[in-house]
C-alpha cells in the first residue's frame, strides 16, 4: 500500500539523497547534496510542507516538491525510484499535490517535464494537464569570441541590482525559473555583471568551466543592439569561462534571435511546460 507524508517531516539531508536516486537516469538528474538542495528551496520557494514523500512498506520511493507563490504552485520535482515505478506511485503523489493545493487556495499548478518522457506526459495529461509551451536550452563554445568589441567595459555589481533590473525590465509569464521572484531569490555562488547600465546578467561558474546563465537582462529602450552579448563576454573574460550553457527553461521562440545571432545552437534536451486549473476545496 502506498503512504503519503508531508516533506517535512524529512531532513533535508535524506530528501537530496531520494531525488537523487529517483531522478538518476533521468535527462536532468538532480544532484544528492544538501547544500544544493536547500539552495534550491530559498530560491524556487519550494514549500516542504505542501511536498510530498511516497512510501511503500515503510520505506521512501517516490517524492514531489512543490513550490508556492501568489496562488501559484509548481510540481519543482517528482520521482520515484526505479524499483517502484509502474506502481502508480507518480500518481498517487500527483493526486496528492493537487488535493494539497485545493487545500491550500492555490488557483494554478504548472511544471515542466522531458519532452522526450511519453510516459510522463501521460502521467500528467491523465490528471488534467494541457501543454503550454515549449522550452528549449541554448549552448556555445568558444565564448571568448562572443563579441567582437573588447573597447566595452562590463563590471561586476552585487546581485541585488540585477534583480531588481529583472523586475523592471523582464518579460511578462516567464517560466518560473526566469521570473523575477525567483531571481531576487539568487545568493553566490551566482554572480552578477553589467555594461552600461543596460545590461545585466546573473551566472554561475560551474567546476568544469561551464557558465550557467540564471538570468539575462536588456533594459527594454536598449534591446536588439547586441548589448546581451556584450554583458555575457564580460561575464565570460572575469570569470574564465570556457563554454555557455543556458538551461532549457526559455520560452521557444521568444529569444531565438537573439540567440542565434550570438552564436548559440539550441541544445539537445527541451521541456514542455504543462498547466492545470485547480479547482476550489468544497465549502464545508
Amino acid at each position: 500500500m502506498i503512504e503519503l507524508a508531508p516533506a517535512l517531516e524529512r531532513s533535508v539531508p535524506h530528501l537530496a539523497e531520494l531525488q537523487a536516486r529517483a531522478l538518476a537516469d533521468y535527462a536532468f538528474p538532480l544532484t544528492n547534496e544538501p547544500t544544493e538542495l536547500a539552495r534550491r528551496l530559498a530560491v524556487d520557494a519550494i514549500d516542504l510542507g505542501a511536498s510530498w514523500i511516497a512510501t511503500v512498506d515503510k520505506r521512501d520511493v517516490g517524492f514531489a516538491f512543490v513550490a508556492r507563490r501568489g496562488g501559484f504552485a509548481r510540481i519543482d520535482s517528482l520521482g520515484v525510484i526505479p524499483e517502484a515505478r509502474t506502481k502508480g506511485v507518480g500518481r498517487s503523489l500527483v493526486d496528492a499535490v493537487l488535493a494539497g493545493g485545493r487545500a491550500h487556495g492555490d488557483v494554478k499548478l504548472v511544471l515542466e517535464v522531458d519532452d522526450a518522457s511519453p510516459p510522463a506526459l501521460r502521467l500528467y495529461k491523465s490528471a488534467g494537464f494541457h501543454s503550454w509551451r515549449r522550452l528549449v536550452g541554448w549552448e556555445r563554445d568558444a565564448p571568448n569570441v562572443l563579441t567582437k568589441d573588447p573597447t566595452r567595459t562590463v563590471v561586476e555589481l552585487p546581485l541585488r541590482h540585477a534583480a531588481w533590473a529583472a523586475a523592471k525590465h523582464a518579460e511578462k509569464d516567464l517560466p518560473w525559473q526566469f521570473a523575477p521572484e525567483s531571481i531576487a531569490n539568487l545568493t553566490p555562488p551566482y554572480r552578477a555583471f553589467e555594461h552600461d547600465h543596460s545590461a545585466y546578467c546573473i551566472v554561475r561558474l560551474m567546476p568544469d568551466d561551464t557558465l550557467k546563465v540564471r538570468a539575462l537582462i536588456v533594459r527594454t529602450e536598449a534591446r536588439r543592439r547586441g548589448l546581451g552579448a556584450v554583458v555575457l563576454a564580460g561575464a565570460v573574460k572575469q570569470l574564465g569561462a570556457k563554454r555557455i550553457v543556458v538551461p532549457p527553461w526559455c520560452p521557444e521562440g521568444l529569444w531565438d534571435d537573439f540567440f542565434k545571432r550570438a552564436g548559440f545552437h539550441q541544445s539537445k534536451h527541451a521541456q514542455v511546460e504543462l498547466r492545470r486549473q485547480i479547482e476550489k476545496a468544497a465549502a464545508g
